[in-house]
């Protein structure tokens, strides 16, 4: 391979790069969807009994202090207190949660959560594809989950690493960890090869 050629393909990668880099966007947890969920699957449990952050007429519930806000993620950990009026379950709780790359809040009714995680003081787990979850709206329809243990979107890919919730005080902890994806960890990285070679 002569130089010439090396040079149009290190050339043709730190673009491609350049264009993944500038395709990374905003990523924004939309909102949140409590259900009861069978401790043995994360199936819903509790029929229509749902609280959601995201202004439908399911009882509401707050990420932080806001409701219908979605809010803004970074890169690492992004810490959320929940405040849940009214919940009283003891046993476990499916927490459904819808991403977004802008922050128009998400409305679409019957829509299945992009990521869920179950579970019960503290230990947690992700229903497996095919599992019937609650989905976003009042009376809204039963339907399968994916099976997603993270979700990516805008370049990045956000995974939970903390899910409780304290039914006695109707509060909650959740913790999203955000990293870029994969696929664009491996072209910075080609950029950043060919970008070396270049200089030598």
């Amino acid at each position: 391979m002569n130089s010439l050629t090396r040079a149009g393909i290190a050339a043709g990668l730190l673009t491609l790069a350049a264009g993944t880099n500038a395709a990374y966007a905003d990523l924004y947890l939309n909102g949140i969807l409590l259900y009861h969920a069978d401790s043995a699957n994360g199936q819903s449990a509790g029929g229509h009994t749902e609280w959601d952050s995201m202004n439908t007429p399911n009882a509401d519930m707050f990420i932080n202090g806001v409701t219908a806000t979605p809010l803004l993620l970074s890169a690492g950990d992004n810490f959320f207190a929940m405040t849940i009026p009214g919940w009283a379950w003891p046993g476990t709780s499916g927490l459904g949660m819808f991403f977004s790359t802008d922050a128009t809040l998400i409305t679409e009714f019957d829509r299945v959560p992009d990521l869920i995680v179950y579970g019960s003081g503290g230990a947690f787990n992700h229903p497996a594809a095919g599992t019937i979850v609650n989905t976003l709206g009042q009376f809204s329809a039963f339907l399968p989950y994916s099976g997603a243990v993270s979700h990516s979107a805008g370049g990045f890919t956000a995974t939970v690493t903390e899910f409780r919730i304290d039914s006695f005080s109707n509060t909650g902890f959740l913790t999203i960890r955000v990293v870029p994806a994969p696929a664009s960890l491996g072209m910075l990285g080609l950029a950043g090869l060919c970008a070396r070679r270049r200089r030598r």
